[in-house]
């Protein structure tokens, strides 16, 4: 999808879509498991749009990017990607803290909320990606064809 629509067009989307799960989750999630009606909607949301979000990403990364490059540009995104896992663990440890029992879950529901503002953030930064040359000029053919 990438490849035909841009990096943009698809990570954008996939990063709201895991806020949107990561705000499932701290609405829904109550004191009791319920599995299928709180955490499996949630879930499927967080992973459906990291699916579309981390191709994309890797995919910015490398775009545009000689041979010889190449790999130097594909270990500063696993780079980038771990220290980014490690601050957003190291976060979410910290609004954690102690809490045990229903505070847990009260803290759980900011850790969710802060999460969500962060892929927020991570799709803000997708949409600054410029579209790729030959996505361009695709949408081009198409409208010269669609005028005709």
């Amino acid at each position: 999808m990438g490849n035909r629509y841009g990096e943009r067009a698809v990570a954008v989307p996939g990063s709201l879509i895991v806020a949107a799960g990561m705000g499932w989750m701290a609405w829904r999630v109550g004191a009791r498991p319920e599995f299928v009606r709180e955490w499996l909607p949630g879930g499927t949301l967080i992973g459906t749009g990291m699916g579309l979000t981390y191709p994309m990403i890797g995919s910015a990364c490398v775009r545009g990017v000689e041979s010889a490059d190449l790999s130097v540009a594909s270990a500063a995104n696993r780079m980038t990607l771990q220290i980014g896992n490690a601050v957003g663990i190291a976060l979410v440890i910290a609004i954690l803290g102690n809490a045990t029992g229903h505070g847990m879950l009260d803290q759980m529901r900011v850790a969710w909320a802060v999460t969500a503002a962060m892929v927020v953030a991570v799709a803000m930064t997708m949409a600054l990606l410029d579209r790729p040359a030959h996505v361009v000029s695709l949408a081009a053919q198409r409208a010269q064809v669609g005028a005709v």
